[in-house]
C-alpha cells in the first residue's frame, strides 16, 4: 500500500477471503487514473469477464464486455484460450441511468413501503415486493457490503497489513 503526506491510500490491493473458500482480490490505484479495468472471475465459472470502461464510458454506441476462457491441452502442457465479446448499448450516458434508476426505486419504496414491514435483519430495507424495491434493497446491500470491506481495508492499512475479520 502506497499513502500520500496526508494519510490517505493512493494505491493499494485487498485480499478478502470468504468462509465458503471464494476469494476477492481488489487492486486500486490513482497512480494510473484512467485504468479502470475490472476482472471477473467466478469459482465454477467457465469464463472471465473483463470490462475495461466500468466508471468513465468509451466513446462509441456500444460497450464492451470481454469474456475469455482457458484450458489445458496435450497432457496439460499447452494453454489455449478462446474469447467473445459482448457488446452492451451505450446510448444512455452511464450517470444519468443511475438517476433513473434511482427515481423508479424512490417512487416505488414510496407507494410500497407503507403496505409492507422492513426486515432489516435479511437486509430488506425497505418493503414491498416490485422489482424496483428488490432492485434498491440488493443495491442498498451491495453497498453496506462494500463499505465493510473497504472500513477492513483501510484497518488493515493503519495497522500495517494485518489480517482484519470482518
Amino acid at each position: 500500500c502506497e499513502l500520500n503526506d496526508e494519510g490517505v491510500p493512493i494505491d493499494a490491493d485487498c485480499m478478502v477471503y470468504f468462509s465458503d473458500k471464494r476469494v476477492l482480490s481488489i487492486h486500486c490505484s490513482f497512480k494510473h487514473p484512467l485504468n479502470q479495468t475490472v476482472n471477473i472471475f467466478g469459482t465454477g465459472s467457465e469464463y472471465t469477464a473483463t470490462i475495461t470502461d466500468v466508471i468513465l464510458p468509451r466513446k462509441g454506441e456500444h460497450l464492451e464486455i470481454s469474456l475469455s476462457k482457458q484450458h489445458l491441452i496435450g497432457y496439460d502442457q499447452i494453454c489455449c484460450q478462446e474469447g467473445k465479446v459482448l457488446q452492451a448499448s451505450n446510448a444512455h450516458v452511464q450517470e444519468v441511468c443511475m438517476w433513473h434508476n434511482f427515481a423508479k426505486w424512490a417512487q416505488k419504496i414510496d407507494e410500497e413501503s407503507s403496505q409492507a414491514a422492513a426486515d432489516v435483519e435479511n437486509e430488506k430495507w425497505w418493503g414491498g415486493s416490485s422489482g424496483e424495491v428488490k432492485a434498491a434493497n440488493d443495491i442498498a446491500s451491495y453497498s453496506l457490503h462494500t463499505q465493510i470491506v473497504l472500513d477492513g481495508l483501510m484497518e488493515s492499512i493503519q495497522k500495517a497489513g494485518v489480517r482484519i475479520s470482518l
